[in-house]
């Protein structure tokens, strides 16, 4: 098996290929690293608070679905437990027939 490593030179050559910049000393490598690090790190900041918001509203909305379900339940079981009630309302014809 060849030893397939790349030299640093290499390296530092493709990294400025890649990015765009050109870096002279190790201080600048350790900036960029730096740098790709918190703007990587306020990308997956950015991507949980959505994910956050799109639960919090989820779980609001089952909340909220869950609340009107028990009281439209508990408000037709009251109407069904309800008595019958017989009522007689006198009516009067309004015309009789022959």
């Amino acid at each position: 098996m060849g030893d397939t490593r790349e030299s640093p030179e290499e390296l530092i050559r493709q990294l400025e290929e890649t990015t765009g910049r050109t870096f002279r000393s190790r201080e600048d490598v350790r900036r960029f690293a730096e740098e790709y690090l918190r703007e990587r790190q306020a990308q997956l900041d950015r991507i949980s608070s959505r994910w956050r918001m799109v639960k919090q509203i989820a779980l609001f909305a089952s909340l909220a679905l869950a609340f009107l379900q028990y009281y439209l339940v508990d408000t037709l079981y009251q109407i069904v437990s309800l008595r019958e009630t017989t009522v007689f309302v006198p009516v009067r014809a309004l015309q009789t027939k022959l």
